[in-house]
């Protein structure tokens, strides 16, 4: 999965809503890895939860105004709705 992801990050400008979505799921992988080996972290946990409303927003963003690419992001990662 790593490979497609970064092949889709390379051919994606930076400020597209694909490219927000994709880094912030990159990251947010990363941090509850993280906090899986540090429980107790709980700047990393605050961090996340900051990432997650973000997060939130541009996938609320893209389900208003771009419905297409809103959907490919719903299958391609497989989140309910």
């Amino acid at each position: 999965m790593l490979v497609s992801i970064k092949s889709i990050m390379d051919s994606i400008s930076i400020g597209t809503v694909c490219h927000q979505l994709i880094s912030f799921e990159k990251r947010v992988r990363l941090i509850t890895q993280h906090l899986k080996e540090n429980k107790k972290d709980y700047s990393a946990l605050h961090g996340l939860s900051c990432i997650l409303g973000k997060y939130r927003k541009v996938l609320k963003y893209c389900k208003a105004k771009q419905k297409d690419i809103y959907n490919q992001i719903i299958n391609h990662l497989s989140i309910k709705k």
